[in-house]
C-alpha cells in the first residue's frame, strides 16, 4: 500500500515521503482503519530495489480480510515480522494515552465525577456512558459520519464569523483606547512634562529638558510624546515619586497591549487552527479512531466519553436522560444494544428513515441518544486541541 493516515495530522501521505522528521508518528489504513507498519525503501542482495510502502499487519476481523487496499505476500519465514502485532498494539496505546492527557486538560471533570455523590445518579450516569459507547463503537456508523460534514462545516464556518466578529471588535476597543489616550496625554501635558523634569534632575540623568517643551504641537510630536513617556516610565522612573496621571497612563497603556494580544492571538487561530478543511479531515479521524473494532478499545471509548460528557455536564439533554426515573429505560437500551443483529436492523431503519416492527419504539429513544452523543463528539472535536495530539 502506497498510502495512509498519518495519526498526528490526519492526512493522508505516501511512503516515500515519510523518511522526513515531520512525519514521525502512526500510520492507519484509511479503509479498515487498522495500524499499519512502514516499509521503508530497501535493495534486495540481487539489486532489486523495494519501493517504500505500508504493510497490514494480519487481519483480526471481516473488514480488515477484505479491505480493498491489503496486499498479500508470500514471504518466507526470515521475512516474517512476529513483532508488528506487539509493536501495533504499542502504536495505539501511545495514541490513546496521548489522545486520554489531552481530554483531561481539556475537560477539567468526568462526568462521572460530577455525579460520583449520589449513588443512584452515578448508576444513571454509567448507563448512559454504556449505552453511548455501544453505539459509537457500532461498524454501522460510517455512513453517519459521512453525513454529518455539512454540520462540521457549518459549525467551523460559525466559528469563523464569531473569532472575526471578536477580532474586529477588539480592534476598535484598542483604537478608542488610544485615542483616549492621547486625548489624556494633550490635557495633561504641562503636568507630565513638569514631573518628567523634576524626575531627571532628581536623577542626575544627562537629557536636554528644553526639549520637552516643545513637543505636542502636532499630532506626530504627541506620538513622540507617548513613546517617550513610556520609555522614560519603564526605564528612569522613581516608583516613590508621587504623580496624579501616571497610573492612569500605565492603566491605559496595560489595556491596549492586552487587547492588541488578543487580537494578534485570534488571527493566529484564524489562519492556523480553523483551516476548513484540515480541520473537517481531523474530526473526521478522530471520529473514526474512535468507532474503529481495534482491541482494546473499549475501556478507552468509555474513558474518553466520560470526559467528553463532563465538558458538557450541565446540558439539561444529558441531566434529562441521565435522571433516576429513567434508570429502567437505559438499562433497557444497554441490553438491547448487546444485541448485534438488533443493532444492525435500528441502523438500517435509521438510514431509511423509517421505524417500525416491534422495536420501533425503543429505536427511536436509541436515535435520540446517538444523535445527541455523535452531536457532543462532534462539537467537542471542534473544539478540541486536535493540532497538539502529535507533539
Amino acid at each position: 500500500m502506497k498510502e495512509a493516515r498519518h495519526i498526528p495530522t490526519g492526512r493522508i501521505v505516501r511512503a516515500s515521503e515519510v523518511d522526513y522528521p515531520e512525519y514521525h508518528g502512526i500510520f492507519q489504513c484509511p479503509h479498515c482503519k487498522v495500524a499499519v507498519r512502514l516499509r521503508k525503501e530497501y535493495t534486495r542482495s540481487d539489486e532489486t530495489t523495494i519501493t517504500a510502502a505500508f504493510i497490514h499487519p494480519e487481519a483480526e476481523t471481516e473488514l480488515q480480510r477484505d479491505c480493498a487496499y491489503r496486499v498479500e505476500f508470500d514471504f518466507d519465514a526470515k521475512n516474517l515480522n512476529p513483532g508488528f502485532t506487539e509493536s501495533k498494539g504499542q502504536c495505539f496505546k501511545v495514541l490513546k494515552r496521548k489522545f486520554i492527557s489531552k481530554l483531561k486538560k481539556h475537560s477539567k471533570v468526568s462526568l462521572t465525577k460530577c455525579y460520583s455523590k449520589n449513588q443512584l445518579s452515578l448508576e444513571c450516569v454509567n448507563l448512559f456512558i454504556s449505552v453511548s459507547c455501544k453505539l459509537v463503537a457500532s461498524s454501522c456508523n460510517g455512513k453517519f459520519i459521512e453525513g454529518q460534514e455539512v454540520y462540521i462545516q457549518e459549525v467551523i464556518n460559525a466559528q469563523k464569523v464569531k473569532l472575526d466578529e471578536k477580532v474586529n471588535s477588539d480592534i476598535r476597543e484598542s483604537e478608542n483606547l488610544e485615542r483616549s489616550k492621547r486625548k489624556f496625554i494633550l490635557k495633561n501635558q504641562e503636568q507630565i512634562k513638569k514631573d518628567i523634569k523634576d524626575q531627571i534632575t532628581q536623577q542626575n540623568l544627562s537629557f536636554n529638558v528644553a526639549l520637552l517643551d516643545n513637543i505636542c504641537i502636532s499630532d506626530e510630536e504627541l506620538s513622540n510624546l507617548d513613546f517617550f513617556i513610556s520609555w522614560f516610565l519603564m526605564s528612569f522612573w522613581d516608583e516613590y515619586y508621587n504623580s496624579q496621571w501616571r497610573g492612569v497612563y500605565i492603566d491605559y497603556r496595560a489595556r491596549i497591549v492586552g487587547i492588541k494580544l488578543q487580537y494578534i492571538i485570534g488571527n493566529i487561530i484564524h489562519d492556523n487552527y480553523l483551516d476548513l478543511n484540515i480541520k473537517r479531515k481531523a474530526v473526521k479521524w478522530l471520529l473514526e479512531f474512535l468507532c474503529c473494532d481495534a482491541r482494546n478499545m473499549d475501556k478507552f471509548r468509555t474513558e474518553t466519553l466520560d470526559y467528553i460528557f463532563g465538558k458538557y455536564v450541565d446540558n439539561e439533554e444529558i441531566q434529562l436522560i441521565c435522571r433516576e426515573t429513567n434508570k429502567k429505560m437505559l438499562e433497557t437500551l444497554d441490553q438491547s444494544l448487546s444485541d448485534t443483529k438488533l443493532v444492525e436492523t435500528f441502523f438500517t431503519q435509521k438510514y431509511q428513515r423509517h421505524f417500525s416492527g416491534e422495536n420501533a419504539a425503543i429505536f427511536q429513544e436509541i436515535e435520540k441518544i446517538h444523535n445527541l452523543v455523535f452531536r457532543f463528539i462532534i462539537d467537542y472535536l471542534l473544539d478540541f486541541p486536535w493540532h497538539e495530539l502529535g507533539k
